[in-house]
């Protein structure tokens, strides 16, 4: 089941990165300008540079305001897909033993699923339909933390294919 190894990586990275920058990711003060056509260019330039010759910002393109990550239908495709590979990974590990074999990845691709779908859910609901506080604390106000735990499972995973647990 490479594929599914593959996609554990992938999924904990994007996820990890979405979490951890993805949402309201503003450019810092002065660091960053627009152009033309509303891209991040790096203020490392000299200012007569025209904008077309500026070298982007890659990173804040993907990631920044404006960006796919700020489109919702990428954020539940990439939620969903996270946490059914991650349910997939827990009974396929890779040269393992089920459920124990890919846990940290599978862990982490359902924290990180949830969060993403938990996270979009309460940016769009209405006030009287509110997340219950514990929802609201782990998966809405610390969405860093489980990005970080996700890019550290793709890392580790990634690095480590056959530990246990990894």
């Amino acid at each position: 089941m490479y594929q599914f190894y593959f996609l554990s990586i992938l999924l904990n990275l994007l996820v990890g990165l979405l979490l951890f920058c993805g949402w309201g990711m503003e450019p810092d003060g002065g660091t960053e300008e627009r152009g033309e056509e509303g891209t991040i260019f790096p203020d490392e330039e000299p200012s007569g540079t025209p904008p077309e010759k500026r070298r982007r910002n890659v990173f804040a393109l993907f990631f920044g305001n404006g960006s796919i990550a700020e489109e919702r239908l990428f954020r539940l495709v990439i939620g969903g897909l996270s946490v059914f590979v991650a349910v997939v990974k827990l009974f396929a590990a890779v040269h393992g033993v089920p459920v124990f074999g890919d846990l940290l990845p599978a862990l982490a691709g359902l924290a990180g699923g949830a969060a993403v779908l938990i996270g979009q859910y309460a940016e769009g609901a209405p006030e009287q339909l509110s997340l219950p506080a514990p929802l609201q604390l782990v998966f809405v106000d610390n969405r860093k933390v489980i990005g970080i735990a996700c890019l550290c499972a793709a890392v580790l995973h990634f690095i480590l294919p056959e530990v246990l647990f990894l």
